[in-house]
């Protein structure tokens, strides 16, 4: 036992520096090749370093590894290229727009758990335990990938929110991988966990380092495949509330399904700054989504602060996701 848990500290401790340290290099070499995006939320819209999905890739290597220590090279295999397959997404549409396509090639990224059959068709439901749902849970797979993708990318908009989004989902799945002493779980969790905070750290606010579409994509196809691996299906959902309820309510009010630059073109942007305050646009149509709720509920604001109330929401969810798990795991009517 002592020998395992060592093992999912040491491998903690490995993701996170890998990419840490090769964010910090990325960072740098970004600059110099001028891969940068404006930080339109701050005084003076200083350059970013862009495209932190590239660093953040390189952890992948520690999933295989990882696969053949628990004697799961299938599992490693299934994470590794579900994350590049949604990180290639991301990656073209940040050299060229795909338009509503990319929503559509988030399918693929579920195709390696489909092909190996690295998933069990018998979901945990609060209260009820396992069932079993054999023909519908492959349907219910792909359309975990096209939910958590896409909504990863789209609230991917202030710093460090997807990152900290992420990092209380994954620490939600792993205290119940750790309650029901599931090995093979807390080492892919805790692998996953290490990354997201090593890219945290430089995401954070301020940010020297965004995403891109290429890292939120990956993150998203990343969750997803633990998600369902895990069999973490509830606790997830519920932990992840904020980023998909920000998802639907940017769809509702702009009316359908649009690509950020149609969103602008046609409703315009749901703020605008101003020496770095963030003030929500007072267009009656433009659209509506959690950060604009926030400036309409408490006044203009800096970024972040609100950030720090976007963490609150995370945190929430966070605590909501342990009460579900609490009644999925250890309650039967």
């Amino acid at each position: 036992m002592l020998q395992d848990y060592l093992l999912v500290c040491l491998s903690f401790v490995i993701s996170f520096f890998v990419v840490y340290i090769s964010t910090k290099i990325w960072i740098h070499l970004a600059h110099k090749k001028r891969i940068v995006a404006p930080d339109a939320h701050k005084k003076g819209t200083p350059d970013v370093a862009n495209l932190g999905g590239i660093p953040f890739a390189i952890h992948l290597v520690i999933y295989l590894i990882a696969g053949l220590l628990v004697s799961n090279l299938t599992y490693g295999l299934v994470i590794i290229l579900s994350t590049l397959i949604g990180f290639a997404v991301g990656f073209l549409d940040d050299f060229k727009d795909l338009g509503l396509k990319k929503v559509v090639l988030a399918f693929f990224a579920s195709i390696p758990i489909l092909a190996f059959g690295a998933y069990v068709p018998r979901p945990l439901f609060p209260f009820i335990g396992g069932t079993r749902l054999y023909i519908v849970y492959p349907l219910i797979v792909i359309a975990t990938y096209l939910v958590v993708v896409n909504a990863c990318n789209m609230v991917d908009t202030h710093n460090g929110i997807l990152a900290i989004q992420a990092f209380f989902v994954l620490l939600s799945m792993l205290v119940f991988a750790i309650l029901l002493n599931e090995l093979q779980n807390v080492l892919f969790l805790t692998i996953a966990l290490g990354a997201i905070l090593g890219f945290l750290m430089l995401n954070k606010y301020p940010a020297k380092v965004f995403w891109g579409n290429c890292g939120s994509y990956a993150v998203g196809a990343l969750l997803a495949t633990l998600i369902i691996i895990s069999r973490k299906e509830y606790i997830a959902l519920v932990a992840l509330l904020p980023t998909i309820l920000q998802g639907f309510v940017v769809i509702m009010s702009v009316g359908g399904f649009m690509t950020r630059l149609l969103i602008r073109e046609r409703k315009g942007r749901d703020s605008y700054v101003v020496n770095g305050i963030i003030y929500p646009s007072l267009r009656y149509d433009a659209p509506i989504s959690i950060p604009r709720l926030i400036y309409l509920s408490s006044g203009p604001i800096d970024e972040k602060t609100l950030v720090k109330k976007y963490t609150l929401l995370f945190m929430l969810s966070f605590v909501l996701s342990l009460i579900t798990g609490y009644f999925v795991y250890f309650v039967r009517l």
